[in-house]
């Protein structure tokens, strides 16, 4: 059994994070699931020059499936996929 499936079992994608930076000061951050579980965790945070420092432009993706009667959103919220209606 691996250190991730003993903190948590149900999701260990939850707990295993990611990070890119573009070497100018801004960054890509988040888990493999996809889960925000962190402040600083967002697809798209912005380095602004002084004295704005750091800016989180984009921290969430919401898929939507339409059709001519209805329309589903799905979105993670703590590691799972649930739906919104």
């Amino acid at each position: 059994m691996s250190v991730l499936s003993l903190i948590n079992p149900i999701n260990p994608e939850a707990e295993t994070e990611w990070l890119v930076t573009n070497g100018l000061g801004g960054y890509a951050a988040g888990t493999v699931s996809g889960a925000i579980t962190r402040g600083f965790h967002g697809y798209l945070v912005a380095a602004l020059p002084s004295p704005l420092g750091r800016m989180m432009m984009l921290n969430d993706v919401v898929e939507q499936i339409t059709t001519p009667d209805f329309t589903k959103e799905f979105r993670l919220d703590d590691g799972l996929y649930g739906v919104i209606t």
